[in-house]
């Protein structure tokens, strides 16, 4: 009969996986490092998670996107997450109101709750030059921003939203020449596109893009957008976004 050996002194225990992390550990580790890109991959999507349970949102929809500010990388809200936060706590429009500043288009956007809290936002774009359907698209991106920075401020959230990516100081991306040239970014990029081709249910998807937002941040929007796509296109063999059903 052959004994089990005991484990050597100097053995090096099995890393943790996101299931495994509690909300404490990764609480403390968000607080001590004070960057989601100095936390491992299990870590990440670990705070993840917990970060959409707390809020009651569906993480298959991806309602946070990563993206590098000032060297940390950090969070910001997609459209998924004001719409699911808008249904959720029945956040109403109150009133909108439009303006303009020299050749700043303003939407201010006014909005409310069932407890009869209030609350306002505004979202400005440049329109100065532009015609046509680049005016248009202008227009309602100053209303969209307005509505969504208003669900986010009257949520108590203060996440960045995506309508306000433009006009930060967002760490720049590489240029697809740049990229190209730099043979580990490629390869990378190649390897990300596989793992999503080959991922058979939505929580490995999201695993694999969680592990990759250091990457793909800082990849070329070309390449982004292609990662995007490929996201879609495999949510689309899946029968689309799943639908939130809370546990409990």
């Amino acid at each position: 009969m052959t004994l089990p050996q005991p484990l050597h002194k100097d053995a090096v225990p099995a890393p943790k996986t996101s299931e495994s992390l509690s909300a404490a550990e990764i609480i403390e580790a968000v607080m001590m490092k004070g960057d989601l890109k100095a936390l491992t991959s299990a870590e990440r999507a670990g705070y993840l998670r917990r970060l959409c349970e707390s809020l009651g949102l569906n993480p298959l929809t991806r309602p946070f996107e990563y993206i590098t500010l000032q060297g940390k990388l950090t969070l910001y809200c997609t459209k998924s997450a004001t719409e699911q936060l808008r249904k959720l706590h029945n956040v109403s429009v109150i009133e909108t109101t439009e303006s303009e500043l020299e050749d700043i288009y303003i939407v201010k956007c006014r909005v409310s709750m069932p407890d009869g809290r209030t609350d306002e936002a505004r979202g400005a774009v440049k329109i100065g030059g532009l015609k046509g359907d680049h005016l248009a698209n202008a227009l309602m991106k100053a209303e969209s921003k307005a509505k969504r920075r208003a669900t986010l401020s009257i949520c108590g959230l203060g996440f960045i939203d995506e309508t306000e990516l433009e006009t930060i100081d967002a760490t720049k991306r590489k240029s697809s020449n740049a990229a190209k040239k730099d043979g580990e970014t490629s390869q990378k990029f190649n390897n990300i596109r596989s793992d999503i081709q080959a991922s058979g249910d939505y929580t490995t998807l999201q695993e694999v893009l969680d592990a990759n937002a250091q990457e793909i941040a800082t990849m070329p929007d070309k390449w982004a957008k292609m990662i995007e796509n490929e996201r879609q296109a495999k949510i689309q063999d899946f029968g689309g976004e799943p639908e939130w059903v809370e546990e409990g």
